[in-house]
């Protein structure tokens, strides 16, 4: 409302990211003296520049796990420690080390036959209204978000796919996101 009213341009300062997210127009990540990326908050939360600012932005932060990039005939896939899918056609990653990216929101429980990632429930926080769940999948983590009325408990087994858009790519080597086509 003191923004609107005044009229003026603001500077505001913070490390509190919730915060920047909900009174800027525009952000500024910066990380140990550079400018990462520059952005409005949803720019900046859907297309982060790289793995700083992924990791940065949101909370709970975006989940990373470390993969590499195959080949098969024409196909690129992507695959993990036990876990790997065909690479959408509108990303192209020229090298195989690569991080994949995705948000707690873009991860949901599935039957076992349409499941990319498998895993024990090793903690359920409780928010009120949403629940973030935290998956032990062997040699890494993944947090997804769920509804209160979806009732999972710690140590039961969940089978987890995720929004094909919502994927995330990024270079394991220089931390930079690798575009989608037309971005």
């Amino acid at each position: 409302r003191l923004h609107k009213k005044i009229g003026a341009t603001t500077i505001y300062v913070t490390h509190d990211q919730i915060e920047a997210m909900t009174l800027a127009d525009k952000i500024v990540i910066m990380n140990n003296g550079v400018v990462q990326q520059v952005g409005s908050p949803m720019e900046v939360y859907n297309r982060p520049r790289n793995i700083f600012v992924a990791g940065f932005i949101g909370s709970p932060t975006m989940n990373f796990v470390d993969a590499k990039v195959t080949t098969e005939g024409d196909k690129l896939y992507i695959r993990g420690d036990g876990w790997g899918f065909e690479i959408p056609p509108n990303i192209r990653p020229e090298n195989p080390e690569v991080v994949l990216g995705i948000r707690p929101e873009n991860l949901f429980p599935v039957d076992p036959h349409s499941a990319i990632f498998k895993g024990k429930i090793e903690i359920r926080e409780v928010l009120g209204s949403e629940v973030y769940l935290y998956v032990n999948c062997g040699s890494f983590s993944l947090c997804l978000r769920q509804e209160a009325n979806q009732r999972y408990d710690i140590g039961d087994e969940l089978h987890l796919n995720f929004k094909p858009e919502a994927l995330r790519l990024f270079l394991k080597n220089s931390g930079l996101r690798i575009p989608m086509k037309g971005e």
